[in-house]
């Protein structure tokens, strides 16, 4: 299935669907779930990314939103009445980034139907969508599964290798989605130090996104990334970013242009940059 769903289809699916909201501000760590308390989808629930979407029990030599245990995210899921026969859709205010995160992460777990709402909360406001406010109590009656895991994800010692063995492009593709201003170092609002990996390549994640806020389609999309990357295998490419989040929107861009099997290095520039003066 197209990792990529459009509000229509969502309005299709009457039963076993599993809407999470995943707004967050990464300068305003409480605005996503005032946002959601406000106004959100009927029926959807909400994950904080610095909650529940990563692990508190981490130092910042891990990367700021290290993965949570692969049993506490299946807990949350179940406590929302997800099953393993569940299509679970995240949505957000931003693109889809971080819908995309917790995407990778149903699939870390082993939970191939899931998905991102295009155009998240903005494009079913535009519909016509109804909203509702409040918190939506949890279900409790879910039995969701860990099975195995449908990603790759790529540790420090190994980017560490591949930088110190000189950055080789035909070993693998490197692939930064952050804006092109922080990737030169030129800016830096979060972590301690500006600048990327040495020998990595930039796609913004915007990038992947039209004038209404959108994915691109399919085809455009291929031809963009088939561009970049010089015809190199798709699972030849590894996403980073600033902590692992934006990372996941060029990784579900490329599945989503049939260029399927790239891997996420999850501690991304946030742990490489606190580790860099161990090389």
């Amino acid at each position: 299935m197209n990792p990529i769903i459009n509000v229509s289809e969502i309005k299709a699916k009457s039963k076993n669907l599993v809407l999470v909201d995943c707004r967050f501000d990464l300068m305003d760590s409480k605005k996503g779930k005032l946002d959601y308390i406000k106004a959100h989808i009927p029926g959807s629930f909400f994950l904080d990314v610095e909650n529940e979407l990563c692990s508190k029990d981490s130092s910042i030599t891990d990367g700021r939103h290290p993965l949570p245990s692969k049993i506490s995210f299946r807990n949350c899921l179940s406590d929302f009445g997800a099953k393993n026969d569940s299509l679970i859709v995240g949505l957000d205010d931003s693109g889809g980034i971080f819908a995309s995160r917790f995407w990778w992460m149903c699939r870390w777990i082993g939970h191939l139907n899931c998905g991102v709402l295009n155009g998240g909360i903005k494009a079913w406001i535009a519909d016509n969508g109804a909203l509702e406010s409040g918190l939506v109590e949890k279900k409790l009656n879910g039995n969701l599964s860990i099975r195995p895991t449908l990603t790759t994800d790529w540790d420090i010692r190994s980017i560490r290798s591949w930088v110190k063995n000189g950055s080789n492009q035909e070993i693998f593709t490197l692939l930064d989605a952050r804006a092109e201003e922080r990737f030169k170092g030129e800016f830096e609002p979060i972590d301690p130090k500006a600048g990327h990996i040495p020998g990595a390549i930039n796609r913004p994640f915007s990038k992947n996104l039209d004038k209404s806020g959108k994915f691109k389609c399919a085809t455009k999309l291929k031809e963009e990334f088939i561009s970049l990357l010089n015809d190199k295998y798709p699972t030849s490419v590894v996403h980073t970013c600033g902590s692992g989040i934006s990372a996941c929107h060029n990784l579900i861009a490329m599945e989503s242009a049939g260029l399927i099997g790239s891997s996420l290095f999850v501690g991304s520039w946030s742990q490489w940059c606190n580790q860099i003066d161990d090389e």
